[in-house]
């Protein structure tokens, strides 16, 4: 997630309407930096620091999941998909930097504006966090499935010599179980107890 720090921070920070839409201005950048890379636990720690109570998180929750619901992560995906190396981190912060100019800037520093927050700066710096949060979901995705089109196949066609092997082991086993299986066992166990 480091990785996709830096388009985060051009595309919400030091973008020309950052102080217009978000509110953030360029002094603040290493505090909205160690913000967007924070995980749950860490944002958690900070809300309860600053004096938010379950339902402000709650909240607060909502209104982000509100406002990355109208993100296209569909797009996303498709546009890592074309990335050639998915390792090269330049690359990556291209194309999620060509990415994020359709993400919406605007809705959530409002939202919140408007919310009773006991720290409406660590509320707006949410939003970005979670969406890095996204950003780095979607990078593994799609990781592993280069990864999985990459492992071979397991091979299970069997040679008619194989087949036949089977067959005769699996006759084998069968007869063995007819010698010990319930009926057999029954039927001498019934044996044993007739009356004479």
């Amino acid at each position: 997630m480091v990785t996709m720090e830096r388009p985060i921070m051009v595309h919400l920070v030091d973008s020309p309407e950052a102080k217009e839409k978000w509110g953030f201005e360029p002094r603040l950048r290493p505090i909205v930096s160690e913000l967007v890379n924070l995980d749950y636990s860490g944002w958690l720690q900070r809300f309860a620091d600053n004096g938010f109570t379950d339902a402000h998180v709650q909240t607060l929750d909502a209104l982000v999941e509100a406002w990355t619901g109208q993100i296209d992560v569909d797009d996303l995906s498709e546009q890592l998909a074309a990335v050639e190396d998915i390792s090269d981190a330049a690359e990556l912060e291209h194309t999620v930097g060509d990415w994020l100019e359709r993400v919406p800037r605007d809705g959530i520093p409002t939202i919140v504006a408007r919310a009773e927050f006991p720290s409406k700066f660590g509320a707006v710096c949410y939003a970005p966090g979670q969406l890095a949060h996204i950003i780095g979901g979607a990078i593994e995705f799609e990781k592993t499935q280069r990864e999985a089109r990459l492992q071979s196949a397991a091979d299970w066609s069997m040679t008619p010599e194989q087949v036949a092997e089977g067959i005769a082991l699996a006759e084998t086993g069968l007869g063995e179980d007819a010698k010990h299986g319930p009926v057999t066992e029954m039927r001498n166990t019934m044996g044993r107890h007739r009356p004479r």
